[in-house]
């Protein structure tokens, strides 16, 4: 009995039932070898004998010495013994013989042909099957033939055209490999003993569900690792057949796994992803591959992919590295970095001390530490064998990245210290800092990298100096060091180096208060889109996090916490890091009981400083006893703090002196802040801890210097609007209208009334209760300090417009329609031309030029008629732009150009004749288009300005702002 195979068989019985009819023809299956194309054929002709047909048979052979026609002479000598060859004989006589003597014969008793390989067969025999496909549908004659069409594919191929011939006048079958339950029933008639779910499905990844693979490995043993002789004769034939390149793509494929990523096959390739394209479609093509989603391919065969990762010799180390830096964290990477070693000649000592490197590190990335470090060993010791300081350094620094930011182990400490011994300083020389020791190495390992074009040795070495300076004061330096690893990762179409460089340039960026680290985060987004290794999921997690938090959407930083931690990557705690992140939204949101349920979990788990975060939270309670046992606890100096941490230490000490307002322990805060004025503290690239201008004006406040606290506060808000940091904005202003409540003197009670509303307002909607409740019970009182910014201003500052009204302040990119509404706002209650706006540096002159066009229309009828409808479509076209919808924007533009157009005839706005296709009708909808995107995007940020500038500004062929009460604005 057939297994799997019911529905061809059932249309092959078909195709002898028409036979025995008087209607014959072809009938082709096709499949791989080994698929069961000869069995379904012979279950077929002995069901036609039994049936009353006669059955003769031909095979192919494309051997040496073997005549044209030769599966025809088989079937005419077994039809008529003394029949002789068809060698030498061809085209119509031929042809019309062959048929002639077999349509007699089938007359006499239906005739069934069986013609096996025919993708073996010569030129020939193809063209008299094909005659024959043609004629034999009126008579009992049905020719039966099987080929592998797998190996006919290739338009090279000679067969192919007749081939597809054939199948055009054929009924043609494919067989495929069978499923997992008949591959069970297969295993268990071959073994007599039925296998488990678990093992059947094993063997149909091997072997595709092929039967005769399937048998034979399971007679040998199913569980056995080895490929049988049989199967492996069966594959190498298939594979010799293959075209060079195609082998080439399976064979970097095959080191990748049984099913892979096609970005990564072609970066493991490094040819163009056109050309990977047309290779893949070719192995698919071949049923080698099988396509899956999201750009993911499947070997059909893991045996396949075995043998081709067993013929692997030295020319596929780089494809083993590669998978290994691609794998890194799980426990293939160690895999192939063993066969790598394997495959490297014994000579290549060095490379074999590179490649253990790699191993050691995939050896701590899978938690076994113990293997990792003796593995390190050994590098070390070849490394002073070779007496090769390149290699030494490289140890160096990769056990320096492994390590633990607070905890070094004594075999780590020791290999930096004999590293920089070796590069930096002399034998004799005093031994120093760890941190220090692995910075002045990775500055040394970068010159070497750079000397010797080494680009591997150079990303690790400027990503070793990055680790090592992090910290307040370096994000300059830092900033430098992404330029170059972007540029390795250009060079090297490295595309998760580019990513990292590009969340390092951002949290730079954010440090030096740079509102280019915004455009740098979309940057980072739009590179972290594609669905690649945990790393990098786990990495955009946690920068949007970080930003979510700063832009105070603490819902959303929520979420991201929660898929963070879900997240296991190989160099890093997830729970620890998304824990970390959690405490600092609540401390941002201020919901410091929140923030101290959290501080239990880190206080039991593996975080680097737990002490510091306690002592931040217990700083930002405010309480008096609190604040003491901070300062007590945390050092006044911190040498030996990692430089990641430092801004949360200095975060801690300037919020706790504030609270004792003691005036040493200020100054001593004040001292240790004020070298980073003007920039952000950002603690280990994760958590924002404000702009280092409000903790000094917190401890400004705390010794009352009011006019200092004021000029810092004000300094801070603007440095929050400038990123979009809305929770530290609200700080910032209400620490500004705290001091200037405070101060003595006179207070502009309405400035600080404004400053307060506009806090309440903006802390009930990102949640932060509490500084809505303290904004809330602070009342103005005099003060002699200078009023918080108040009145209205539109201004730009180095691409950034910086617009105040009605107390709240946003930072803007520079756009055209902004500049449009700062001209607007110079000639408040003026018509400004559209013509004007469209060039405001042309003048007078280019005014004049384009507002002239065709002739005025004199039909008065017409003139009101359309006059009416197109003031009818600006109307329109303004609420769709409004609303964002640019279908119906789009809608109502073409409405306006086919009456245009069409009647070339209507008349403008507010009485003023139009000149119909003219610059001024370009303008208009140019200069309209401009000013209504700038209001969509001021809606976003200020809802209450873009309300007042829609109710005030008018647009057309001329544009008006005109408020419904006078407004002062500073405009510069």
């Amino acid at each position: 009995m057939l297994i799997g195979r019911e529905h061809p068989l059932r249309l092959l019985r078909e195709e002898v039932d028409r036979c025995l009819a008087g209607r014959g023809g072809v009938a082709l299956v096709a499949g791989e070898a080994g698929i069961g194309k000869t069995t379904l054929i012979n279950a077929v002709a002995t069901g036609a004998e039994h049936a009353g047909a006669r059955v003769l048979g031909g095979a192919c052979w494309d051997g040496e010495g073997a005549p044209d026609h030769w599966p025809w002479t088989q079937v005419l000598r077994e039809l008529t013994p003394h029949s002789p060859a068809l060698d030498g004989e061809h085209g119509f006589r031929l042809y019309d013989a062959v048929m002639s003597v077999l349509v007699a014969a089938g007359r006499e008793r239906p005739l069934v042909l069986v013609l096996e390989d025919l993708h073996r067969a010569d030129p020939a025999s193809i063209r008299l099957l094909e005659f024959i496909s043609r004629h034999a549908g009126r008579e009992p004659l049905l020719v039966l033939g099987t080929y592998r069409d797998v190996e006919v594919e290739s338009a090279q191929h000679p067969l192919r055209a007749g081939l597809l011939s054939v199948r055009e006048q054929a009924t043609a079958l494919t067989l495929t490999g069978h499923e997992p339950a008949e591959v069970a029933i297969l295993m268990a008639r071959a073994t007599g003993t039925r296998p488990s779910p678990e093992a059947a499905a094993r063997l149909h990844r091997r072997t595709g569900g092929n039967p005769f693979f399937v048998v034979q490995t399971a007679r040998a043993a199913p569980s056995d690792p080895h490929i049988t002789p049989a199967v492996r004769a069966a594959l190498s034939h298939r594979l010799s057949r293959v075209p060079p390149e195609v082998l080439e793509l399976l064979t970097a494929a095959a080191v990748l796994g049984r099913e892979f990523d096609r970005r990564l096959l072609v970066a493991t390739l490094a040819v163009s992803g056109e050309r990977a394209g047309r290779l893949l479609d070719h192995a698919v093509a071949l049923r080698l591959l099988a396509p899956r989603e999201a750009n993911r391919f499947v070997f059909v065969h893991g045996f396949v992919r075995e043998l081709l990762y067993d013929s692997l010799d030295e020319t596929g180390v780089d494809y083993l590295l590669t998978a290994a830096r691609a794998t890194m964290g799980r426990p293939a990477a160690a895999g192939y970095l063993r066969r790598a070693l394997q495959l490297l000649p014994t000579g290549q000592r060095r490379r074999h001390a590179l490649v253990h490197l790699d191993l050691g590190k995939a050896q701590h990335y899978a938690r076994r530490q113990a293997d990792g470090r003796h593995t390190f060993a050994t590098v070390v010791a070849l490394a002073r064998e070779l007496q090769d300081d390149d290699l030494l350094a490289r140890t160096a620094l990769t056990l320096y990245g492994l390590s633990h930011p607070t905890r070094r182990e004594r075999f780590t400490t020791g290999v930096v210290d004999e590293a920089h011994r070796r590069l930096v300083r002399a034998a004799a020389g005093p031994a120093m800092s760890f941190d220090r020791a692995a910075a002045e190495i990775s500055a040394r390992a970068a010159t070497m990298a750079r000397r010797d074009n080494d680009d591997t040795a150079l990303q690790l070495s400027l990503l070793s100096r990055h680790d090592t300076i992090l910290g307040p004061g370096t994000a300059r330096e830092r900033l430098a060091i992404t330029d170059d690893l972007s540029e390795i990762a250009l060079r090297t179409a490295d595309r998760e180096l580019d990513f990292r460089a590009t969340r390092l340039r951002m949290t730079a960026l954010l440090e030096l208060d740079d509102p280019q680290c915004l455009a740098e985060f979309d940057a980072f987004a739009t590179l972290a889109t594609s669905p690649e290794p945990s790393p990098l999921r786990f990495e955009t997690c946690w920068s949007r996090t970080t930003f979510a938090t700063l832009r105070g959407d603490f819902a959303e930083a929520r979420a991201l916490i929660a898929e963070l931690g879900a997240l296991d990557p190989p160099y890093a705690d997830s729970a620890s890091v998304a824990r970390h992140l959690l405490w600092a939204v609540e401390l941002t949101q201020g919901r410091i009981d929140e923030a101290d349920t959290v501080l239990a979990g880190i206080m039991r788990a593996d975080h680097p400083c737990p002490e510091l975060v306690a002592a931040c939270t217990a700083a930002a309670r405010g309480g008096l006893d609190e604040a003491r046992r901070v300062l007590a606890d945390t050092p006044a100096h911190h040498p030996e703090l990692p430089g990641l941490f430092v801004p949360l230490w200095l975060r801690a000490r300037a919020q706790a002196a504030a609270t004792t307002r003691d005036p040493g322990w200020c100054e001593q805060a004040r001292a240790a802040i004020e070298p980073y004025r003007g920039q952000w503290a950002v603690t280990a690239g994760a958590t924002v801890d404000g702009p280092m201008v409000y903790w000094l004006a917190v401890l400004d406040a705390a010794q009352q210097r009011w006019d200092d606290a004021i000029s810092g506060f004000t300094a801070a808000w603007r440095a929050a609007e400038r990123l979009q940091a809305r929770p530290w904005s609200i700080e910032a202003r209400l620490g500004l209208a705290e001091a200037m409540t405070a101060g003595a003197g006179s207070a502009d009670d309405t400035a600080v009334t404004t400053l307060l509303d506009g806090v309440r307002r903006d802390a009930d909607a990102v949640g932060m209760t509490q500084a809505a409740e303290r904004a809330g019970n602070l009342r103005p009182r005099g003060c002699t300090a200078a009023p918080p910014p108040s009145g209205n201003e539109f201004r730009l500052d180095d691409e950034v417009w910086t617009i105040r009204f009605a107390g709240h302040t946003v930072h803007l990119a520079d756009a055209k329609g902004l500049r449009d509404l700062h001209l607007l706002l110079q000639c408040a209650g003026h018509d400004v031309p559209a013509v004007a706006l469209l060039n405001p540096e042309g003048g007078a002159v280019v005014v004049a030029a384009r507002s002239f066009g065709g002739d005025p229309v004199l039909d008065r009828e017409a003139e009101i008629r359309y006059r009416h409808r197109l003031g009818q479509l600006d109307e329109e076209t303004a609420r769709a732009t409004d609303l964002g919808d640019d279908a119906r924007v789009a809608e109502l533009d073409r409405e306006r150009d086919a009456l245009l157009n069409e009647l070339r005839t209507a008349a403008g706005l507010a009485h003023r004749p139009r000149r119909l296709g003219d610059q001024t009708e370009r303008a208009r909808k140019a200069v309209s288009g401009r000013i209504h995107a700038a209001l969509r995007r001021i809606d976003q940020r200020h809802p209450a300005l873009a309300e007042h500038l829609r109710a005030s500004v008018t647009t057309g062929s001329t544009c008006r702002y005109r408020p419904a009460t006078p407004m002062d604005w500073v405009l510069r």
